[in-house]
């Protein structure tokens, strides 16, 4: 079993896959199995380790879940809503390769695995988001589909609820930038953006009001969650005239940012990144940009310069 955080937050085990809470005085564990074991086939959720499949009382315990077997019609049961993070265990067939891939849904989570990283008991392997729904599985290491493995060997942790999510206000300015604002928060946030994977998507905070304002006057198009998202009207111009805006400002730092659902960019924040207890203005922008524009800006120069110059030099000859 993995280590979990100091939380209330349920885990998922893939068979005896399973719901359990983590709250101290829980006396209550349910499962939901994957099919493979024909004596068990056909239960859905039970009190701890037992339950009866017909006039038979089986313990699960004892016999029953040992193995889990894949095929196209496997499928896995979430009741909450949430951002999981999946782990393997190490030592396991599919960590002694150098890939492994984990497909739910066409949604694919993948790693590169390193010699120090199987030295480990378990690996994270990314995060996804997932609803009270069915889901299929498909596990890949170096291009071999794994058919079984042992129970419990993959985890899926429950790391945050929708209930968590603080109030969200964003607006696309252009392909490459976008303006946010994000309600104080108690509880640690995952910040997904839903663009293509790429370290060069940087996250700003701002905190000068500048945001809020450009923010709160433009329309709203959209909300999600029960209106704790909000999406504002777009700019969608080439490239904004605040070309500079985020020339000192630093970066959220690398290591809070991550690959998630299989093609996201996804940023962890906390608390603390809230300054004096305020919502937290940010800018999303994607570095290489800025950088193209400081190109096209030395280009001009350059070219007013010699143009300047060629004029000048006519004028002395003449």
């Amino acid at each position: 079993m993995p280590v979990l955080p100091n939380t209330e937050l349920p885990a998922y085990y893939f068979a005896k896959i399973g719901f359990q809470s983590q709250t101290p005085k829980a006396d209550f564990n349910s499962y939901f199995l994957l099919p493979g074991n024909p004596c068990c086939d056909k239960i859905d959720k039970f009190p701890k380790t037992e339950s009866t499949v017909g006039d038979k009382k089986t313990d699960l315990a004892k016999d029953g879940i040992k193995q889990v077997f894949l095929d196209d019609k496997s499928r896995f049961k979430i009741p909450k809503k949430g951002i999981y993070a999946l782990s393997v265990r190490a030592g396991t067939l599919f960590t002694n390769s150098g890939k492994i891939s984990v497909d739910i849904d066409g949604r694919i989570l993948e790693k590169e695995l390193s010699a120090e990283e199987r030295k480990i008991p378990w690996i994270n392997i990314g995060q996804i988001e997932l609803g009270p729904e069915s889901y299929s599985l498909k596990v890949i290491s170096d291009g071999n589909a794994i058919n079984s493995f042992k129970a419990g060997d993959i985890t899926l942790v429950l790391t945050e609820k929708p209930n968590d999510v603080p109030a969200i206000e964003f607006s696309k300015i252009n392909n490459t930038k976008y303006y946010l604002k994000i309600n104080k928060t108690t509880n640690p946030l995952t910040l997904v953006f839903s663009e293509s994977f790429h370290p060069d998507w940087k996250l700003y905070p701002v905190n000068n009001g500048n945001i809020k304002a450009k923010l709160k006057a433009k329309q709203t198009v959209a909300s999600y969650l029960e209106d704790k998202i909000i999406e504002k009207s777009h700019s969608q111009t080439f490239s904004d005239r605040n070309i500079f805006e985020t020339l000192f400002l630093k970066a959220v730092p690398e290591n809070k940012h991550f690959f998630i659902n299989g093609y996201a960019n996804a940023w962890q924040l906390s608390p603390g990144d809230f300054k004096n207890g305020h919502e937290m203005e940010m800018i999303i922008e994607f570095y290489p940009q800025r950088l193209f524009n400081f190109g096209l800006i030395v280009t001009f120069i350059s070219l007013t310069g010699s143009v300047f110059y060629l004029w000048l030099s006519k004028s002395r000859s003449d």
